[in-house]
């Protein structure tokens, strides 16, 4: 299964999304962080689409299939706010529930 986490600033929240899976021994292999436009270009099928941030909802994402499951956490930007260990707690929770149902 593929899982887009999707942020328009990119500034963290994927990568520490990356490590709370690691942290729950779910296979990471092979992630890294890039542009959707990257993405798309390689031709990933993307399973779930997971926006992080209040402006990747708004803007969506015209170029994905409709038969992609979407799913919205709204998660403050750690750069932002300059608290990284509250961030990563704030995501830490979507995160183990959602993979607990997988």
């Amino acid at each position: 299964m593929n899982i887009l986490f999707l942020c328009t600033q990119n500034s963290a929240k994927s990568i520490m999304a990356e490590s709370i899976l690691k942290e729950n021994n779910i296979y990471t292999e092979n992630l890294n962080s890039q542009s959707i436009d990257d993405v798309l270009n390689k031709g990933i099928k993307i399973d779930i689409l997971i926006t992080l941030c209040s402006s990747a909802k708004k803007e969506g994402c015209p170029t994905l299939s409709e038969n992609i499951k979407s799913v919205h956490w709204d998660i403050d930007d750690p750069i932002e706010y300059s608290d990284f260990e509250k961030i990563f707690i704030d995501l830490s929770y979507p995160i183990k529930e959602f993979t607990s149902s997988y």
